[in-house]
């Protein structure tokens, strides 16, 4: 062997070791210690903003921070209105609720009564735009303006919106949910 194809045979073996080193480092950094995984903090919360038409106006707020180091593209990001009247009964749900308080679904844009789940359900984002991102370190609000009857004691939202897991190539979801009393924040404005 020349000196020649010993160092091309040396430099072979350099490149190949670099690969592998970069390798492990990769799957150490993005698989086992998960930098490449979402980093999402969600949160929802409820202002009321007054009383106008006999109806209760509330403004929705959901604020999503992205704490990892990637964009995060987000869909099918839902919003679930639940109120309790004043006179209604409180009632236990059965176990697709955890047997927590039954609350009733209430978004006055869908006027049919039982369509199917996706349908009667509120969008953060308009369905057109499809999808909306969050940056690497970035907290990005949302907001959805609507009314819930005067008679109204109490508000539950529940929000979900679904993501691609980079490294498991499934959709994933995160959600929250959050109940308010609807007469206190009122007494407070």
């Amino acid at each position: 062997m020349t000196t020649l194809e010993k160092s091309q045979f040396l430099e072979n073996v350099l490149t190949c070791l670099a690969i592998m080193i970069g390798g492990v480092w990769t799957f150490w950094r993005f698989i086992l210690n998960g930098d490449g995984k979402p980093k999402i903090q969600f949160d929802i919360d409820l202002r009321v903003v007054g009383r106008q038409d006999s109806k209760i106006l509330i403004e929705a707020i959901a604020t999503v921070h992205n704490k990892g180091q990637v964009r995060h593209i987000i869909k099918n990001f839902l919003l679930d209105i639940l109120i309790l009247k004043k006179n209604e009964p409180i009632i236990n749900g059965d176990d697709f609720i955890n047997y927590q308080i039954f609350l009733k679904k209430f978004n006055p844009e869908k006027v049919n009564p039982e369509p199917p789940e996706s349908e009667n359900r509120i969008v953060w984002v308009p369905r057109r735009w499809y999808k909306t991102f969050i940056d690497a370190g970035i907290a990005q609000k949302y907001t959805y303006l609507t009314y819930v009857p005067e008679d109204t004691t109490f508000v539950s939202l529940y929000s979900r919106f679904y993501f691609n897991s980079f490294f498991s190539f499934k959709k994933d979801f995160q959600s929250v949910q959050k109940t308010f009393n609807v007469t206190k924040m009122e007494e407070s404005l």
